[in-house]
């Protein structure tokens, strides 16, 4: 009996909820955020870094946080955002980013026709 894909009966539609595939090309590609992310779990179960009570998001009372890093090169300096404000902190940093890739190559190409 066939039990791939549409024929097995936990089909999904193929998607997943177990993405360990993606985690690990994630791992991979970005090792500096997986040291980062355990620097931070090391450092708040050493007593280290203390996990606020609140969002830090202005007038943000969710009590649920995760900590964001702006620069993974530095683990320990984190801001502490409820999972939603920091998706769209997440969204802002990704577009500045991109805007700082477009601006760089626009002034390092080489003049055209030459």
């Amino acid at each position: 009996m066939n039990q791939f894909a549409e024929n097995n009966p936990n089909w999904k539609g193929g998607v997943s909820s177990n993405n360990y595939r993606y985690t690990k090309k994630s791992r991979e590609r970005y090792p500096e955020r997986e040291i980062a992310r355990k620097r931070v779990a090391r450092a708040i179960k050493s007593g280290k870094l203390k996990r606020p009570e609140n969002c830090q998001f202005p007038r943000c009372e969710n009590k649920e946080v995760f900590a964001h890093h702006r620069d993974y090169l530095r683990p320990l300096v984190v801001e502490w955002y409820c999972r939603e404000h920091h998706n769209e902190i997440d969204e802002i940093d990704r577009i500045r980013r991109e805007q700082d890739e477009n601006l760089s190559h626009r002034f390092n190409k080489p003049p055209e026709g030459r």
